[in-house]
């Protein structure tokens, strides 16, 4: 159980009049032991063995509640009988009837979800537990409730097999048949094709998926019903056929077979298509930059002979301005006092080249592109495109060119608009004649493609990433049944006007207490009305907490790193997560060892071939078995949600906070493999090797709780909020800081509407635009700094849209990052997305007036982000093989190698936590003064106590 704060116990470990009046009548010795067991059947719909390992703050907020003297320990009834006499009648007060007694009722639930479609065990268990509750049935095992439930969702999933079965044509079976068997032109067969991730974006590569995709439309999909199979359940079914092979597939009856097949093709064909669309981003992206930078660097070698030109042509002219009409001087005279004819010619033709370079020069180059370009633009532009109002422009062009591909039409319309195209090209896109020159179209007409997907303008049906923006979120009928939900669930006002009343006086009210702090707070002056600010980089550590890490990090003792996992698992039981694909436990014996080795070749990026040189009696083949069939992306996070959860419960890991503060960031690695998510960063490792990043969540007491492999593209604040709504541990996280990358004002606005304060260390903090709620309201010494408004007629009226969006990233309709990046291009509409704007920027005035008046805040901020710093270094020291690069490009492999790479540094926190708590206790014991306060500075990632490398398994009995 998470530690809890005051409010949550006052409002779920209260008692009302019924309640005391019941407990009343007990011994007042079994009193405390009555209230807690009654507040837990309440709350959990079952009882609790030991009441002693609830919080402490329960314990004593019980003793206050029950007028009982504060005590730290639960005195239990000494005899069974009692306890069992005891239980029966909080039953029977409470009427809580037993799960058999109610097993009618629980049967009826069960069969009305799974004729609505849940027919997934794990999805209906958390349901399942919240109705018995509900409805006062006394919880059974978690074995035997997943068995009942099993039951029903076994034979709901058999009879959809055999229903989907019966719709599938012929046509379908024998195709499915074909791409799940090798011929004789292809090494691999079509449905291992169909599984894979992308490289790095190149014609060929485009070609070849855009080929993929055209296999796909010959299965005529569109033309099979199935409207009748859950979108949950087909989407599990697609993750069932990815993890199999072809010749475990054709070993299913037939039903089951083909209907994995079906759900397999209809979501890679999304897939496919989101592939394509991303690939010919990256490729029009790299041919811009390319010629950009060429374009950059031709100006720069004309520019200097342009400018020597300028300096002899002024020269020339000033001479010949110098003469009055009374002088017959021959012109040669003007060039021998000057310059010469030939030079005067040449300094014409460097100014006309620098002319024409800086008018035509990156059209020209863009358009020596276009033939590479053509190798695969015809087929990429057959794509079914539809656009949002606006852009009904691009899609005609669109259509144009296939006319001319198709040679339906043999020129270009004189008349057609092209106010979507980039500037660059439009000054440069008509000949002589007058006419459109068809190359720089097209080459424009890529481009414009590709920011149109970017913003969410152009979108494509039946994709998961490029839909239309409000397929993304809760459609209008959606949102009119889920409204009221929504609205309870971000704990939001319904009333538009109010909402935004209340958004003014929170403003106005932490604005004033601000405005009070900065009289007393000495790291920001205003002067001739600007922002001035005390630089201050870092908090400092003070000298006993540097002694005390000094003194605990002596102390711990060596331990290889496969022990440290055993030692660990031994204590968290972790690895009972990395269950098979059918669900079955694992077996026991070696398995149990070659998991630990899979896990560690993972995260120390030795890889298995290496790991089966350094691991006696494991080789590569049984690592290579586990790994397909037990390491993936839900087994590792419900593993790491295990230690997160448990290490949050540790004595020395509250010191440090309670896990509702966090931070984001990102971290670079080389990657040598080609892969669709690698980019070139100049900046961190030159021009010639392409990296890619792992953005982590780290919480206040060290954990990381979320893992996500992204481009380094892409800005890492859209990533900000995917980390908060798939957290799947305990921590309830409330605040969340991130550095100048992670920030940006929609995501202020978001995080405030998920009930979340966003603190990002913003650089350039002082050049900050503020603003007010109203110009007419006097802000003391903050007036001069809040020159601009915010318009709150905007978010008034956008305020139910914005609620709408909301809701759906936290019911996980869509990965946020989806949703902020058509955001961030003023998509869907201006006006939401400008509704989205004002909401951040006030949120942000706000935030940043506290944090130039709030040392405490600062100090937070530092230390939060200085955590995430302490983790990176401890990530790169763990993952030291190969010198730290990824040598796969697969999606799927890079997410369970930094996946395994966080269980693995949690897995040393919790271990060192465990350790460091052992060495404090005796340190206090022989007299060393330690308090809480220091302890909340000291690092509990500490590693140089634990060997990475080597012979694993040599000294350990499994």
């Amino acid at each position: 159980m998470p530690e809890l704060n005051e409010d949550e116990i006052i409002r779920d470990w209260s008692l009302n009049e019924s309640d005391k009046k019941f407990i009343s009548k007990f011994n007042t010795n079994y009193r405390l032991w009555i209230y807690l067991q009654l507040c837990v059947l309440k709350l959990f719909g079952q009882l609790i063995d030991d009441p002693n390992k609830l919080d402490i703050k329960i314990i004593g907020y019980a003793c206050k509640i029950l007028g009982l003297p504060i005590v730290a320990t639960v005195e239990l009834p000494e005899r069974d009988a009692t306890r069992t006499e005891h239980k029966t009648q909080i039953f029977k007060y409470l009427e809580f009837s037993r799960f058999e007694d109610s097993i009618d009722k629980f049967y009826d639930w069960l069969k009305s979800k799974v004729n609505n479609g849940s027919i997934i065990c794990e999805k209906i268990y958390p349901d399942a537990e919240l109705f018995l509750i509900k409805n006062k049935v006394l919880l059974p095992t978690t074995y035997n409730l997943k068995r009942e439930i099993n039951s029903f969702c076994f034979h709901k999933q058999e009879e959809l097999y055999s229903n989907i079965y019966k719709t599938l044509p012929n046509s379908f079976i024998k195709e499915a048949d074909n791409i799940l068997s090798l011929s004789d032109s292809n090494k691999i067969s079509w449905f291992q094709k169909f599984k894979e991730y992308p490289g790095a974006s190149t014609i060929t590569l485009l070609n070849i998926y855009l080929g993929r995709y055209q296999k796909l439309l010959e299965f005529e999909l569109d033309e099979i019903d199935t409207s009748k199979i859950p979108i949950e359940f087909q989407k599990h079914l697609f993750q069932l056929a990815r993890y199999y092979d072809s010749w475990k597939i054709k070993r299913f009856k037939v039903e089951k077979k083909y209907s994995l097949m079906l759900a397999f093709l209809l979501e890679s064909k999304k897939v496919i298509l989101d592939y394509i669309i991303q690939m010919h981003d990256q490729y029009i992206s790299g041919i811009y930059r390319e010629c950009k930078n060429t374009h950059e660097s031709n100006l720069k070698k004309y520019k200097r002979q342009n400018e020597r030109a300028i300096d002899k042509i002024e020269c020339f002219i000033e001479n010949a301005l110098e003469l009055t009409d009374a002088h017959k001087i021959a012109l040669n005279k003007i060039y021998e006092k000057t310059t010469s004819k030939t030079d005067l010619q040449k300094a014409r033709d460097d100014m006309r080249k620098y002319k024409i370079e800086s008018k035509y020069g990156y059209a020209n180059l863009l358009q020596n592109r276009y033939n590479s370009m053509r190798r695969y633009f015809p087929e990429f532009i057959k794509l079914p495109f539809l656009a949002e109002t606006g852009s009904q422009n691009l899609l005609n062009t669109i259509t144009l060119i296939r006319q001319l591909d198709n040679q339906d039409i043999s020129t270009i319309p004189k008349d057609i608009n092209i106010k979507f195209l980039d500037q660059n090209i439009v000054a440069s896109i008509y000949d002589e004649n007058g006419n459109i020159k068809r190359n720089l179209l097209e080459i424009g007409v890529a481009n414009s493609i590709k920011e149109a997907f970017r913003s969410g303008d152009i979108f494509i049906e039946n994709t998961n990433k490029h839909v239309s923006f409000w397929d993304l979120v809760y459609k209008e009928s959606d949102w009119k049944k889920n409204r009221d939900e929504g609205y309870k669930q971000l704990n939001l006002e319904k009333d538009n006007h109010k909402a935004t009343e209340n958004l003014v006086n929170y403003f106005n009210q932490s604005a004033k207490e601000s405005e009070i702090r900065f009289k007393r707070d000495d790291f920001a002056t205003i002067r001739d009305e600007k922002l001035t600010l005390r630089k201050k980089e870092r908090v400092d550590i003070p000298e006993d907490v540097k002694r005390i890490q000094s003194l605990i990090d002596s102390y711990l003792p060596k331990i290889k790193i496969e022990q440290l996992l055993i030692e660990v698992d031994q204590m968290t039981c972790f690895t009972k997560h990395f269950t098979t694909i059918h669900g079955q436990k694992r077996h026991s014996g070696n398995l149990y060892k070659t998991l630990i080795a899979s896990i560690l070749a993972q995260a120390t990026n030795i890889g298995l071939y290496t790991m089966q040189n350094c691991t006696p009696n494991i080789t590569t083949e049984m690592m290579r078995n586990i790994t397909d069939s037990c390491i993936r992306e839900e087994t590792i996070k419900s593993a790491n949600a295990e230690l997160v959860n448990q290490h949050s419960q540790l004595q020395l890991s509250q010191v440090h906070g309670d896990g509702s503060l966090s931070s984001s960031d990102g971290q670079r690695f080389i990657i040598s493999a080609s892969s669709l998510l690698s980019s070139l960063y100049p900046k961190y490792c030159g021009y010639y090797d392409k990296i890619i990043g792992v953005y982590t969540h780290t919480s206040s007491q060290y954990s990381v709780y979320n893992t996500n492999a992204i481009s380094c593209s892409l800005r890492e604040s859209l990533y900000v909020i995917d980390g908060f709504l798939d957290n799947n541990t305990i921590l309830s996280i409330k605040e969340h800081t991130t550095d100048t990358g992670g920030y940006t004002e929609h995501i202020f606005a978001l995080c405030h509407l998920l009930g979340i304060r966003f603190m990002p260390r913003i650089k350039n903090l002082k050049t900050q635009q503020l603003y007010s709620v109203d110009k007419n309201i006097d802000y003391g010494d903050f007036d001069k700094l809040l020159t601009k408004s915010i318009s709150l007629d905007l978010i008034e009226e956008q305020w139910d849209q914005m609620v709408r969006i909301t809701a759906s990233m936290k019911d996980k309709l869509c990965p946020a990052h989806e949703i902020i990046r058509r955001l961030s291009k003023g998509s869907p509409s201006d006006k939401l997305a400008k509704a989205f704007t004002h909401l951040g920027r006030l949120i942000k005035t706000e935030y940043i007036l506290q944090y130039i008046t709030d040392e405490e805040l600062r100090n937070k901020v530092y230390r939060q982000l200085n955590k995430g710093e302490h983790r990176h270094a401890l990530a790169r020291w763990i993952f030291f093989a190969n010198q730290g690069k990824f040598l796969v490009g697969d999606y799927e492999e890079i997410m369970n190698k930094v996946s395994c790479l966080s269980l693995t540094s949690n897995a040393l926190l919790y271990w060192n936590t465990v350790k460091m708590s052992e060495i404090i206790c005796q340190l206090r014991k022989n007299g060393e003064e330690i308090s809480n306060e220091s302890l909340s500075h000291i690092s509990l990632l500490s590693h140089k106590h634990v060997i990475p490398m080597g012979t694993y398994f040599t000294d350990t009995l499994l």
